[in-house]
Protein backbone atom coordinates (compact mmCIF):
# COMPACT_ATOMS: atom_id res chain seq x y z
CA UNK A 1 0.00 0.00 0.00
CA UNK A 2 2.91 2.27 0.80
CA UNK A 3 4.13 2.00 -2.80
CA UNK A 4 0.73 3.00 -4.20
CA UNK A 5 0.62 5.94 -1.81
CA UNK A 6 4.08 7.03 -2.98
CA UNK A 7 3.01 6.96 -6.64
CA UNK A 8 -0.10 8.98 -5.83
CA UNK A 9 1.94 11.60 -3.98
CA UNK A 10 4.53 11.76 -6.75
CA UNK A 11 1.85 12.31 -9.40
CA UNK A 12 0.11 14.86 -7.17
CA UNK A 13 3.36 16.84 -7.00
CA UNK A 14 3.71 16.56 -10.77
CA UNK A 15 0.15 17.88 -11.27
CA UNK A 16 0.70 20.76 -8.83
CA UNK A 17 3.94 21.75 -10.53
CA UNK A 18 2.31 21.65 -13.96
CA UNK A 19 -0.78 23.64 -13.05
CA UNK A 20 -0.01 26.00 -10.20
CA UNK A 21 2.58 28.60 -9.40
CA UNK A 22 2.92 29.87 -5.88
CA UNK A 23 5.46 30.67 -3.21
CA UNK A 24 3.59 28.41 -0.76
CA UNK A 25 4.22 25.44 -3.07
CA UNK A 26 7.99 25.97 -3.03
CA UNK A 27 8.15 24.83 0.59
CA UNK A 28 6.26 21.68 -0.38
CA UNK A 29 8.73 20.94 -3.20
CA UNK A 30 11.72 21.53 -0.93
CA UNK A 31 10.17 19.23 1.67
CA UNK A 32 9.79 16.60 -1.07
CA UNK A 33 13.58 16.61 -1.56
CA UNK A 34 13.98 15.03 1.87
CA UNK A 35 11.54 12.21 1.16
CA UNK A 36 12.67 8.60 1.34
CA UNK A 37 10.93 7.98 -1.98
CA UNK A 38 13.05 8.85 -5.02
CA UNK A 39 9.91 9.34 -7.12
CA UNK A 40 8.67 12.05 -4.75
CA UNK A 41 12.12 13.63 -4.33
CA UNK A 42 12.63 13.78 -8.08
CA UNK A 43 9.20 15.37 -8.74
CA UNK A 44 9.94 17.95 -6.04
CA UNK A 45 13.34 18.62 -7.60
CA UNK A 46 11.88 18.97 -11.12
CA UNK A 47 9.31 21.46 -9.82
CA UNK A 48 12.04 23.58 -8.18
CA UNK A 49 14.12 23.34 -11.38
CA UNK A 50 11.24 24.81 -13.39
CA UNK A 51 10.40 27.56 -10.92
CA UNK A 52 13.85 28.52 -9.70
CA UNK A 53 16.79 27.02 -11.63
CA UNK A 54 19.35 28.85 -9.47
CA UNK A 55 17.98 27.28 -6.31
CA UNK A 56 17.80 23.90 -8.04
CA UNK A 57 21.48 24.18 -9.04
CA UNK A 58 22.35 24.58 -5.34
CA UNK A 59 20.06 21.74 -4.25
CA UNK A 60 21.49 19.46 -6.96
CA UNK A 61 24.89 19.35 -5.24
CA UNK A 62 23.38 17.64 -2.20
CA UNK A 63 21.71 15.05 -4.44
CA UNK A 64 24.66 14.29 -6.73
CA UNK A 65 25.56 11.07 -4.91
CA UNK A 66 22.05 9.62 -4.99
CA UNK A 67 22.02 6.34 -6.94
CA UNK A 68 18.39 6.63 -8.09
CA UNK A 69 18.01 6.94 -11.86
CA UNK A 70 15.00 9.23 -11.36
CA UNK A 71 17.18 11.68 -9.44
CA UNK A 72 20.06 11.27 -11.92
CA UNK A 73 17.77 12.09 -14.85
CA UNK A 74 16.39 15.12 -12.98
CA UNK A 75 19.88 16.47 -12.28
CA UNK A 76 21.09 15.79 -15.83
CA UNK A 77 18.02 17.57 -17.18
CA UNK A 78 18.74 20.60 -14.97
CA UNK A 79 22.42 20.67 -15.95
CA UNK A 80 21.54 20.31 -19.64
CA UNK A 81 19.58 23.57 -19.37
CA UNK A 82 21.59 25.52 -16.77
CA UNK A 83 24.92 23.78 -16.33
CA UNK A 84 28.50 24.85 -17.01
CA UNK A 85 31.77 22.99 -17.69
CA UNK A 86 32.00 22.46 -13.93
CA UNK A 87 29.10 19.98 -14.12
CA UNK A 88 30.82 17.70 -16.64
CA UNK A 89 32.18 15.41 -13.93
CA UNK A 90 28.62 14.62 -12.91
CA UNK A 91 27.72 13.39 -16.39
CA UNK A 92 30.86 11.24 -16.50
CA UNK A 93 29.91 9.68 -13.18
CA UNK A 94 26.23 9.32 -14.14
CA UNK A 95 27.04 7.51 -17.38
CA UNK A 96 28.25 4.49 -15.39
CA UNK A 97 24.69 3.98 -14.11
CA UNK A 98 23.31 3.41 -17.61
CA UNK A 99 23.58 0.58 -20.09
CA UNK A 100 21.94 -0.59 -23.32
CA UNK A 101 19.11 1.57 -24.62
CA UNK A 102 19.22 3.80 -21.51
CA UNK A 103 22.42 5.26 -22.95
CA UNK A 104 20.33 6.85 -25.69
CA UNK A 105 18.42 8.94 -23.11
CA UNK A 106 21.71 9.73 -21.41
CA UNK A 107 23.17 10.80 -24.78
CA UNK A 108 20.31 13.19 -25.52
CA UNK A 109 20.68 15.08 -22.23
CA UNK A 110 24.49 14.93 -22.43
CA UNK A 111 24.38 16.45 -25.91
CA UNK A 112 22.23 19.37 -24.75
CA UNK A 113 24.62 19.93 -21.87
CA UNK A 114 27.72 19.84 -24.11
CA UNK A 115 26.34 22.67 -26.24
CA UNK A 116 26.69 24.85 -23.13
CA UNK A 117 30.34 23.95 -22.51
CA UNK A 118 33.04 26.42 -23.49
CA UNK A 119 36.33 24.88 -22.35
CA UNK A 120 38.35 22.87 -24.89
CA UNK A 121 39.41 20.31 -22.25
CA UNK A 122 35.75 19.60 -21.39
CA UNK A 123 34.65 18.97 -24.95
CA UNK A 124 37.71 16.89 -25.86
CA UNK A 125 37.12 14.79 -22.75
CA UNK A 126 33.47 14.45 -23.80
CA UNK A 127 34.45 13.40 -27.33
CA UNK A 128 36.61 10.63 -25.82
CA UNK A 129 33.72 9.46 -23.64
CA UNK A 130 31.37 9.41 -26.64
CA UNK A 131 33.93 7.54 -28.76
CA UNK A 132 34.07 4.89 -26.07
CA UNK A 133 30.28 4.83 -25.82
CA UNK A 134 30.07 4.22 -29.58
CA UNK A 135 32.40 1.24 -29.43
CA UNK A 136 29.83 -1.07 -27.79
CA UNK A 137 27.67 -3.61 -29.60
CA UNK A 138 24.42 -1.63 -29.58
CA UNK A 139 24.11 0.10 -32.98
CA UNK A 140 21.46 2.52 -31.66
CA UNK A 141 23.77 3.66 -28.87
CA UNK A 142 26.55 4.03 -31.45
CA UNK A 143 24.25 6.13 -33.62
CA UNK A 144 23.29 8.31 -30.60
CA UNK A 145 26.97 8.88 -29.74
CA UNK A 146 27.77 9.79 -33.36
CA UNK A 147 24.83 12.19 -33.54
CA UNK A 148 25.77 13.92 -30.27
CA UNK A 149 29.37 14.32 -31.47
CA UNK A 150 28.29 15.72 -34.83
CA UNK A 151 25.43 17.99 -33.71
CA UNK A 152 26.53 19.10 -30.26
CA UNK A 153 30.31 19.17 -30.57
CA UNK A 154 31.58 19.37 -34.17
CA UNK A 155 28.82 21.67 -35.49
CA UNK A 156 28.95 23.90 -32.40
CA UNK A 157 32.74 24.35 -32.58
CA UNK A 158 32.61 24.74 -36.37
CA UNK A 159 30.14 27.56 -35.86
CA UNK A 160 32.46 29.19 -33.25
CA UNK A 161 35.30 28.94 -35.79
CA UNK A 162 33.21 30.47 -38.59
CA UNK A 163 32.00 33.36 -36.43
CA UNK A 164 35.49 34.19 -35.22
CA UNK A 165 36.91 33.92 -38.75
CA UNK A 166 34.45 36.47 -40.11
CA UNK A 167 35.04 38.72 -37.11
CA UNK A 168 38.80 38.62 -37.77
CA UNK A 169 38.31 39.34 -41.49
CA UNK A 170 36.11 42.33 -40.68
CA UNK A 171 38.63 43.76 -38.17
CA UNK A 172 41.54 43.23 -40.59
CA UNK A 173 39.74 45.35 -43.18
CA UNK A 174 39.46 48.07 -40.53
CA UNK A 175 43.19 47.68 -39.74
CA UNK A 176 42.39 46.60 -36.17
CA UNK A 177 44.66 44.41 -34.06
CA UNK A 178 43.56 40.78 -34.28
CA UNK A 179 46.40 39.13 -32.32
CA UNK A 180 44.23 37.94 -29.41
CA UNK A 181 41.41 36.79 -31.67
CA UNK A 182 43.87 34.89 -33.87
CA UNK A 183 45.21 32.95 -30.90
CA UNK A 184 41.62 32.28 -29.76
CA UNK A 185 40.87 30.99 -33.24
CA UNK A 186 43.83 28.61 -33.11
CA UNK A 187 42.50 27.09 -29.87
CA UNK A 188 39.03 26.65 -31.38
CA UNK A 189 40.41 25.13 -34.60
CA UNK A 190 42.67 22.72 -32.70
CA UNK A 191 39.78 21.69 -30.43
CA UNK A 192 37.49 21.05 -33.38
CA UNK A 193 40.21 19.05 -35.15
CA UNK A 194 40.68 16.77 -32.13
CA UNK A 195 36.93 16.15 -31.94
CA UNK A 196 36.71 15.46 -35.69
CA UNK A 197 39.64 13.02 -35.51
CA UNK A 198 37.88 11.09 -32.74
CA UNK A 199 34.58 11.23 -34.63
CA UNK A 200 36.23 9.77 -37.72
CA UNK A 201 37.30 6.71 -35.74
CA UNK A 202 33.64 5.79 -35.05
CA UNK A 203 32.00 7.04 -38.22
CA UNK A 204 32.27 3.72 -40.06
Amino acid sequence: AKDVNTKVRASALKALAANYKGEDLNALYEQALNEQSYAIASEGFDAIANLNPELAMKKALALENEPSKEIIYSIMDLYSKNGTDANHEYFKKAKKQFSGFELMSFGNLYGKFLKRCTKPETVIDAAKLLTKMASGDNKYVKYTAQKVMKDNLINVWQSKEDKLNSQIEKLKKENQDVTTLTSDLKVITDTKKQIVDLYNTIKK
